[in-house]
């Protein structure tokens, strides 16, 4: 399955994506706002991530429909 993480690259989301990316592929979408991007670097191979923000519609739309699941951290 294949799950979408907003805001993936912050404290909570990025540990969401990691324990995810454990047995599914995750998509991490973060723009970054609050804070560096030293979280969005994952060791897993099932995890790619998009700088980006939810309010970017033609992202979404290229993204979400691919998904199994979206989480809002």
């Amino acid at each position: 399955m294949r799950y979408i993480v907003t805001g993936g690259a912050g404290f909570i989301g990025s540990n969401l994506a990691e324990t995810l990316s454990q047995h599914h592929d995750v998509v991490i979408i973060d723009n970054l706002a609050t804070g560096p991007a030293g979280r969005r670097s994952s060791t897993s191979p099932t995890v790619t991530f998009i700088e980006g923000g939810i309010t970017d519609l033609d992202l979404l739309m290229e993204t979400f429909p691919v998904a199994d699941g979206i989480t809002r951290r």
